[in-house]
């Protein structure tokens, strides 16, 4: 599941995809680095999205949700 969010109007928009690279980059590639982040939580991709972004020079941020503090 993905949820893009205007930060202007604060409207989110979510849509579905198939997990892969290439679909996955497609998104990715249409954000901005300075104005944009990504956000996403621990998972069986978490390592390859993680270097793809790195890659792509986009920032991220990775949740635990099976940390206490959620």
């Amino acid at each position: 599941m993905f949820c893009k969010l205007d930060s202007q109007t604060l409207k989110p928009a979510y849509f579905t995809l198939k997990t892969s690279p290439k679909l996955f980059h497609d998104v990715f590639a249409e954000l901005d680095p300075k104005n944009d982040v990504v956000l996403f939580k621990i998972g069986a991709q978490a390592g390859w999205v993680a270097d793809m972004l790195r890659h792509m020079r986009l920032p991220f941020k990775v949740a635990n949700v099976n940390d206490p503090a959620w």
